[in-house]
């Protein structure tokens, strides 16, 4: 099951904090803002304090969460491995803050083989090659690799290679994959073909590569830590064709192979890792999770998203030359104020409830402004067609909001009255049945469902 929640952190003071650190075995290091955001999509609430904990010591920011059965203290390393805010000097103090018997890397890499490889497929490293360590030959003779190729923990290794029953998808025909092999580690942001081909020719069994895995090696191995280890998900190739738009796609497949693995109570036993009972997991878990059956709250939700209001946003376009009257702008107003209240009822801890209430009382205002533009003059159309600019816009940001939010709705939703919110529309489109031919295709397709049996779509409290 996946989750998405970016809840708000609650910040702690280290010192009032020193129990839950001595229960915080595993150490998760990310770089950038797609990395970031890949860990808070999965990192939950830290059971006692139902929030995830944000502690600053000496400069440094952690936040500790639950990853399945697992406390974990999440902390940001800067790019590279040896500048000022690099791997190195991070996990070096992340270390002796947080005390881990496990360290993991997660985030972003670039790939080598574009034929054995695709983007979103996640790279876990056997060992990590320093490939600016080398002797420079003379001639044409291909430069010797110096330093040593240290190899990740042996559990974690296994432990990761043995995940055969993850599945994840990067997009609907694509099912993410593990790849396990070396994967090189420089201080250079590599996007040019010319070097990446230098460096398959150099190191012919290497996977990929990325920038933090020597630091965060020499880290561990400075600190007495044996068990670490490096997943990255594959963003590019290296070869001057970077997509930052494919960062969060590997981030996030990264993410969920760590995740995966972490949701297995006993899977570190022998390390004699810190883990809820399974009371506990399963108890905060019915918190979280979802329920998306036709005609639930969730799914009415969803169904606004995806049809329901950019139908009526289409039929809007068809009227640009001279708008409608009062009589169905009214009924149209009415129908929307009806969405609106019921949205109004979401919980106060759900997270997008306020800013979804907001936009959606913008979209109103610009649709009301849409049809107060009198006319047919070229003025009015032009008035006409930029206050649907603004509605698309709205709705834009309402499909958003809702996409991002709806992943962190619990059985609290059941506030929300699936069927009030549909309460108007056959009366607006029994009313003016010729006015909006695909808002009422959307709607039909919604009622059917709703009309079904009513009392099955109702949330099971699971308290």
């Amino acid at each position: 099951m996946k989750y998405e929640f970016n809840l708000e952190v609650e910040t702690g003071i280290y010192e009032n904090e020193s129990d839950l650190i001595k229960k915080t075995d595993i150490l998760l290091i990310s770089v950038n803002e797609a990395e970031r955001e890949g860990v808070l999509k999965y990192l939950l609430p830290v059971p006692s304090k139902d929030a995830i904990i944000n502690i600053v010591h000496k400069k440094i920011n952690y936040r500790i969460g639950r990853l399945g059965y697992h406390l974990v203290a999440h902390v940001e390393s800067g790019m590279g491995s040896a500048n000022q805010r690099g791997s190195f000097t991070t996990v070096s103090d992340a270390i002796q803050t947080i005390k881990p018997k496990l360290v993991i890397m997660v985030g972003v890499a670039f790939g080598i083989d574009k034929k054995k490889q695709r983007i979103g497929d996640v790279l876990v490293a056997r060992r990590i090659i320093n490939y600016e360590m080398s002797r420079v030959n003379s001639g044409d003779k291909a430069d010797t690799p110096r330093d040593s190729m240290p190899y990740s923990g042996k559990l974690l290794y296994n432990v990761f290679s043995s995940a055969i029953d993850w599945n994840h998808f990067v997009s609907k025909r694509q099912k993410a994959k593990v790849i396990f092999g070396d994967v090189l580690s420089g201080e250079k942001l590599i996007d040019n073909l010319e070097f990446c081909e230098k460096l398959k020719k150099m190191f012919p069994k290497a996977i990929g590569g990325e920038m933090e895995g020597t630091g965060l090696s020499s880290a561990c191995i400075n600190k007495d830590i044996h068990e670490w280890i490096i997943i990255k998900g594959i963003c590019d190739w290296g070869d001057g064709k970077k997509n930052k738009k494919a960062q969060p796609r590997a981030a996030n497949s990264a993410m969920s192979l760590v995740f995966h693995v972490l949701s297995e109570r006993f899977v570190f036993n022998e390390q004699k890792i810190f883990t809820y009972s399974k009371e506990i997991v399963e108890s905060e878990n019915n918190k979280y999770v979802l329920n998306a059956r036709k005609g639930s709250p969730l799914w009415t939700l969803n169904r606004l998203r995806s049809s329901l209001i950019p139908m009526l946003v289409k039929d809007l376009k068809s009227y640009k030359e001279e708008g409608y009257g009062d009589d169905i702008c009214d009924a149209v107003r009415k129908d929307l104020n009806s969405l609106r209240n019921e949205i109004s009822k979401l919980p106060k801890t759900y997270h997008g409830g306020f800013e979804l209430n907001r936009i959606f009382s913008e979209f109103i205002d610009y649709y009301l402004k849409w049809n107060n533009v009198s006319g047919t003059s070229e003025i009015s159309i032009k008035n006409r067609i930029r206050n649907r600019f603004e509605i698309k816009k709205r709705r834009d940001k309402l499909a958003e909001i809702i996409r991002l939010s709806q992943k962190n709705l619990n059985h609290n939703i059941a506030e929300i009255n699936t069927i009030e919110m549909f309460k108007y529309q056959e009366e607006l489109l029994n009313k003016y049945p010729d006015v909006f031919p695909n808002f009422k295709r959307a709607v039909k397709r919604v009622r059917k469902i709703l009309n079904t049996k009513v009392n099955s779509f109702e949330i099971v409290d699971k308290k």
